[in-house]
Protein backbone atom coordinates (compact mmCIF):
# COMPACT_ATOMS: atom_id res chain seq x y z
CA UNK A 1 0.00 0.00 0.00
CA UNK A 2 1.52 3.34 -1.10
CA UNK A 3 1.42 6.67 0.61
CA UNK A 4 -1.72 8.75 0.32
CA UNK A 5 -1.25 11.92 -1.67
CA UNK A 6 -3.14 14.97 -0.51
CA UNK A 7 -4.33 17.77 -2.78
CA UNK A 8 -3.72 21.36 -1.65
CA UNK A 9 -7.44 21.66 -0.91
CA UNK A 10 -7.35 18.55 1.29
CA UNK A 11 -4.32 19.85 3.16
CA UNK A 12 -5.96 23.22 3.83
CA UNK A 13 -9.15 21.51 4.99
CA UNK A 14 -7.12 19.20 7.25
CA UNK A 15 -5.20 22.14 8.74
CA UNK A 16 -8.38 24.10 9.39
CA UNK A 17 -10.18 21.14 10.94
CA UNK A 18 -7.21 20.27 13.14
CA UNK A 19 -7.04 23.86 14.40
CA UNK A 20 -10.72 23.67 15.36
CA UNK A 21 -10.27 20.30 17.06
CA UNK A 22 -7.15 21.56 18.82
CA UNK A 23 -9.00 24.64 20.10
CA UNK A 24 -11.64 22.27 21.50
CA UNK A 25 -8.92 20.63 23.59
CA UNK A 26 -8.00 17.69 21.36
CA UNK A 27 -4.39 16.54 21.40
CA UNK A 28 -2.51 17.10 18.12
CA UNK A 29 -1.06 13.59 18.15
CA UNK A 30 -4.62 12.18 18.33
CA UNK A 31 -5.76 14.42 15.50
CA UNK A 32 -2.83 13.40 13.28
CA UNK A 33 -3.42 9.73 14.03
CA UNK A 34 -7.09 10.19 13.11
CA UNK A 35 -6.10 11.71 9.75
CA UNK A 36 -3.37 9.15 9.17
CA UNK A 37 -0.49 11.62 9.01
CA UNK A 38 2.66 12.03 11.06
CA UNK A 39 2.90 15.06 13.33
CA UNK A 40 6.04 16.20 11.51
CA UNK A 41 4.07 16.28 8.25
CA UNK A 42 1.39 18.37 9.93
CA UNK A 43 4.01 20.90 11.06
CA UNK A 44 5.60 21.01 7.60
CA UNK A 45 2.22 21.72 5.99
CA UNK A 46 1.26 24.26 8.65
CA UNK A 47 4.55 26.14 8.40
CA UNK A 48 4.38 26.23 4.60
CA UNK A 49 0.76 27.41 4.73
CA UNK A 50 1.60 30.19 7.17
CA UNK A 51 4.73 31.31 5.32
CA UNK A 52 2.80 31.59 2.04
CA UNK A 53 -0.33 33.23 3.52
CA UNK A 54 0.86 36.77 2.75
CA UNK A 55 0.58 36.05 -0.98
CA UNK A 56 -3.20 35.93 -0.68
CA UNK A 57 -3.15 39.65 0.17
CA UNK A 58 -0.42 40.77 -2.22
CA UNK A 59 -2.68 41.72 -5.14
CA UNK A 60 -0.69 44.89 -6.00
CA UNK A 61 2.39 42.83 -6.79
CA UNK A 62 0.32 40.37 -8.82
CA UNK A 63 -1.36 43.11 -10.86
CA UNK A 64 1.93 44.90 -11.64
CA UNK A 65 3.50 41.57 -12.56
CA UNK A 66 0.54 40.79 -14.82
CA UNK A 67 0.79 44.21 -16.48
CA UNK A 68 4.50 43.66 -17.13
CA UNK A 69 3.78 40.26 -18.68
CA UNK A 70 1.04 41.75 -20.90
CA UNK A 71 3.43 44.47 -22.10
CA UNK A 72 6.14 41.91 -22.87
CA UNK A 73 3.60 39.71 -24.65
CA UNK A 74 2.53 42.65 -26.84
CA UNK A 75 6.17 43.43 -27.72
CA UNK A 76 6.91 39.81 -28.61
CA UNK A 77 3.74 39.56 -30.70
CA UNK A 78 4.83 42.64 -32.69
CA UNK A 79 8.30 41.16 -33.23
CA UNK A 80 6.78 37.89 -34.44
CA UNK A 81 4.55 39.84 -36.81
CA UNK A 82 7.50 41.78 -38.25
CA UNK A 83 9.58 38.64 -38.67
CA UNK A 84 6.67 36.86 -40.34
CA UNK A 85 6.32 39.70 -42.87
CA UNK A 86 10.08 39.64 -43.58
CA UNK A 87 10.05 35.88 -44.02
CA UNK A 88 7.09 36.07 -46.40
CA UNK A 89 8.86 38.74 -48.47
CA UNK A 90 12.01 36.59 -48.62
CA UNK A 91 10.04 33.54 -49.68
CA UNK A 92 8.24 35.53 -52.39
CA UNK A 93 11.54 36.93 -53.68
CA UNK A 94 10.99 40.58 -52.76
CA UNK A 95 14.33 40.91 -50.98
Amino acid sequence: MGRKRYTPEQIIRLLRQSEVLSSEGRNLSEICREYGIHQNQYYIWRDKFLSEAHKAFDSKKDSSELELLRKKNKELTQIIGSLTVELKKTEDGFI
